[in-house]
């Protein structure tokens, strides 16, 4: 099931507008329609940016009227619209054989025990 978006004039709108508070019960609602949602919603305020973990469906209502929504989310993916899929190229691998073994080495080095460091330092 594909979700439709509301408008998003919305969000340029005052936060004390009719059309601002309207646009966040529409927004609300979008989100309460995404699968798996269990209660719980990232929150697109301008201090939350959707990284400041979870938070109920009030406290999300809470911040995006008193803090404003980031109008830099323009596609709703923590909310459950899908990704654009315009402009990418079927059929190309994501990612080359030959990076295959590139990327093997800078996960090991990431998880390098720190203490084996002196060794390289010698």
């Amino acid at each position: 099931m594909s979700l439709v978006p509301p408008n998003r004039a919305w969000m340029k709108a005052p936060q004390a507008s009719t059309e601002y508070l309207d646009g966040v019960i529409s927004f609300l609602t979008f989100a309460q329609k995404k699968p798996g949602n269990d209660g719980w919603y990232c929150c697109p305020c301008v201090a939350c940016r959707n990284v400041n973990g979870k938070k109920t469906l009030h406290e999300v209502s809470d911040h995006l009227i008193r803090l404003g929504i980031d109008e830099t989310y323009t596609t709703w993916t923590f909310h459950g619209e899908p990704l654009p899929t315009s402009g990418i190229k079927k059929g190309i691998p994501s990612t080359s054989s030959s990076a295959t073994p590139r990327m093997v080495d800078l996960v090991n080095d990431a998880h390098i025990d720190p203490e084996s460091l002196d060794d390289c330092m010698d």
